[in-house]
């Protein structure tokens, strides 16, 4: 198995923070909103109950709590009950956030192509 070093350990987390940095000042993201983004999308019917985004992270529920009202609030996100359980609440994105979403990953991707990590 090949030795990491810890200098590359280092200029990876480096450059890792200059990217969000640069998704945080430019496109007003932070790293667990673009997370929560990607998991939501990434799901079955672009919808994850908050329980499930808790332990997809491994956060607490009042950390993702926050950051989904964030990204509410911006758009890209709507919550819902659950009829038949009213203390589950889903998170969802309407075809028109799928779209908002899929647009802002792309600038996203494109701005981590100038990076070699």
């Amino acid at each position: 198995m090949k030795k990491v070093k810890i200098e590359n350990y280092v200029q990876i987390n480096m450059k890792i923070k200059d990217i969000n940095k640069y998704i945080f000042y430019e496109l007003e993201m932070t790293q667990s909103h673009i997370i929560i983004l990607y998991l939501i999308l990434n799901s079955v019917d672009q919808k994850l109950d908050l329980k499930g985004l808790c332990e997809e992270t491994a956060s607490a529920s009042s950390v993702i709590t926050r950051q989904v009202k964030e990204l509410e609030q911006k758009g890209y996100v709507k919550k819902i009950r659950n009829e038949d359980n009213l203390r589950k609440v889903y998170v969802y994105m309407s075809n028109k956030q799928k779209e908002d979403t899929l647009a802002l990953m792309d600038l996203i991707e494109e701005y981590i192509k100038q990076y070699t990590l």
